[in-house]
């Protein structure tokens, strides 16, 4: 936390350093290069459960992942958060340099670039996203190709920290029942997730967060 360095002011992953990265949390670094709060180079790590909140760099805010060997390494996120980290030129959350990296159930909202304001790939990049939520960040979310796995919610508008239809300061039996009255709508208040229709992942983020908001 608070650290700075050129390369990787959290950490730097070098030639063939795969380390396996469980509920950890990488603030407030800087890199005046590449790689806020990690810079991967030529290494296969695995994160999960880990956040990324308020780290900047000229590239890759968050996260840099580079590969200019071309081999076959892949970081892997799993349930990791991507917030209000800052790249001055590309890639916010994370930016992507001939390596295809794997997110699994993330969440990248409200970070800022350049271009790619949350991911930002190219040079024979193709990161896979599956299962995740990617909001509120500028001037756009994504920039350069990606691979859709499915079951990804891409809104400019960020859902609600607690699910609470009616506002009564509980996410429960009542925002249920507003999610089934509104059921198929668009532009409702039911829709938590801003995906344009009232649907069961609404329903879900009730049942997620159930009882008293926080």
């Amino acid at each position: 936390m608070g650290n700075t360095a050129f390369y990787g002011g959290g950490m730097l992953n070098w030639d063939s350093s795969n380390p396996l990265l469980t509920n950890c949390s990488f603030s407030g670094n800087n890199a005046g290069g590449d790689g806020g709060g990690i810079y991967n180079s030529q290494s296969m790590p695995t994160f999960t459960n880990c956040s990324f909140h308020d780290n900047d760099a000229i590239d890759g805010g968050g996260v840099f992942n580079a590969d200019p060997s071309s081999s076959v390494n892949m970081p892997i996120f799993e349930n990791c958060t991507f917030t209000q980290n800052t790249a001055y030129s590309q890639g916010g959350g994370m930016h992507n340099f001939s390596i295809s990296p794997i997110l699994i159930n993330c969440t990248l909202q409200g970070n800022s670039a350049g271009a790619g304001g949350a991911i930002l790939s190219w040079n024979s990049s193709l990161p896979s996203i599956l299962g995740s939520l990617i909001c509120g960040n500028t001037p756009n979310h994504i920039s350069g190709p990606w691979n859709d796995k499915g079951e990804n919610t891409i809104t400019d508008a960020c859902p609600p920290d607690c699910p609470d239809v009616d506002g009564d300061g509980l996410a429960g039996v009542t925002d249920l029942l507003a999610i089934i009255d509104q059921w198929g709508a668009a532009n409702s208040p039911a829709d938590l997730n801003s995906d344009g229709i009232v649907d069961v992942t609404d329903l879900l983020m009730v049942v997620g967060n159930w009882g008293p908001c926080k």
